[in-house]
């Protein structure tokens, strides 16, 4: 199973907790297989503004991409405003 962190924030929203362990071949299916899902993938299917999702440690910025069983996911909320 992928291991996918969310965000401390969007943790609150799924119960306190921040490590998920799901199913999915593809990093949509990880991101879709989250409580929290609907927060992260708009209707249109992508991926909301200001998220980024690191794979293994490197931007994957293609939903589509294969994953690994095992692979570590962390959702990244980008820091905006001024």
């Amino acid at each position: 199973m992928a291991s996918v962190r969310i965000p401390s924030l969007l943790a609150l929203e799924a119960g306190g907790v921040q490590r998920h362990d799901v199913e999915g071949k593809t990093v949509r299916e990880a991101i879709s297989a989250l409580p929290v899902a609907d927060l992260l993938i708009d209707e249109l299917g992508s991926l909301r503004p200001l998220l980024h999702i690191y794979v293994q440690g490197h931007r994957q910025p293609d939903l589509e991409a294969p994953l690994a069983p095992d692979a570590d996911v962390i959702v990244v909320a980008a820091v905006a405003g001024g």
